[in-house]
């Protein structure tokens, strides 16, 4: 599986505003084989709202509320609260 995260976040007021969106392909041909090494289906997609951050030296901590779509046979799955970690420019789930 392949994942690749985007966020942005910024102080707005006394708040936190932003998005963060997660995306994960895996191989469409299930097994082994040349197919195997092509990663062309979307197996989950995150897209949410950055609604809280704290930092800590090097390390940042986003919350938000998320909707998720493709987990558990394709199902979307709506506002679930989300937290991811990024330290030192890596994030970190």
């Amino acid at each position: 599986m392949i994942t690749t995260i985007a966020f942005h976040a910024e102080r707005s007021g006394a708040g936190v505003t932003g998005e963060f969106e997660c995306l994960a392909l895996a191989p469409a041909e299930p097994g082994t084989g040349p197919g195997r090494g092509q990663f062309t289906e979307n197996a989950m997609y995150v897209a949410g709202k950055v609604t809280g951050a704290s930092v800590q030296g090097d390390t940042a901590t986003l919350t938000g509320v998320a909707d998720i779509t493709g987990l558990a046979q394709g199902q979307t799955y709506l506002s679930r609260l989300w937290c991811t970690r990024v330290d030192r420019g890596l994030p970190q789930c």
